[in-house]
């Protein structure tokens, strides 16, 4: 479609949108409603991540670092393993 065409169209359909208030008002009305029903009802938070804590080190570092684990809302600490294969045990566990 060239611009003219595209032009004539846009105008018209503007002409009876204008023309007819519940038109209007819905034109307008419903992209702010799904703006806030999505805006409300949509969240991409992550939250309640199960991990499970393997220390090898063991020094104070490790040791803070894991506390923030357990204190945060976005984890969820499963357990404390002391090897590899218990992790994943465990994960083949919660995907089966």
């Amino acid at each position: 479609m060239n611009y003219r065409r595209t032009k004539a169209i846009f105008v018209k359909e503007l002409r009876h949108i204008v023309r007819d208030k519940r038109s209007l008002g819905l034109a307008l009305a419903m992209p702010a409603m799904m703006l806030l029903l999505y805006g409300f009802a949509l969240s991409l938070d992550v939250d309640h991540v199960p991990v499970m804590l393997y220390d090898q080190d063991g020094t104070s570092a490790s040791r803070s670092l894991e506390r923030d684990f357990r204190g945060s809302r976005f984890f969820e600490v499963a357990g404390d393993v002391n090897d590899y294969r218990a992790i994943q045990r465990a994960s083949t566990a919660t995907t089966s």
